[in-house]
């Protein structure tokens, strides 16, 4: 038969299974931190690529809707005057209703993905 093990020997048991435990636990949020960050940069680096190119498309279409309307009434300073308007009217759109159309929607995504709702499991 076996005998019963020493309260000493059967603290240490505990003392190294609670360091392994905890040394499990700081991997596992190692590798959630750097999930949450990966996912982050990837929506930023997404994001700031769509915009560039957003950019050039908004330029050179601008350039060519310009260029357009100043031959349709046959001076192209009014074509870039009637462009230039187009975008102050957009940027006072913008201006008035900016909470609604950046603010609240970025916040949504950067709130769902830091702290994402947690799914249900079933048994």
């Amino acid at each position: 038969m076996q005998e019963p093990k020493d309260i000493f020997e059967l603290a240490g048991d505990t003392k190294e299974a609670t360091q392994l435990y905890v040394k499990y636990k700081i991997d596992y949020y190692k590798l959630h931190v750097a999930e949450r960050v990966t996912n982050f940069a990837t929506f930023a680096i997404g994001g700031v690529i769509l915009l560039v190119l957003s950019a050039l498309f908004l330029l050179f279409t601008s350039l060519a809707g310009a260029l357009y309307l100043g031959e349709v009434l046959g001076n192209n300073y009014l074509g870039y005057l009637i462009v230039g308007i187009f975008y102050l009217t957009g940027i006072g759109v913008l201006l008035v209703l900016r909470g609604r159309l950046i603010q609240k929607p970025i916040l949504k995504i950067l709130i769902n993905e830091l702290f994402p709702k947690p799914k249900n499991r079933r048994a």
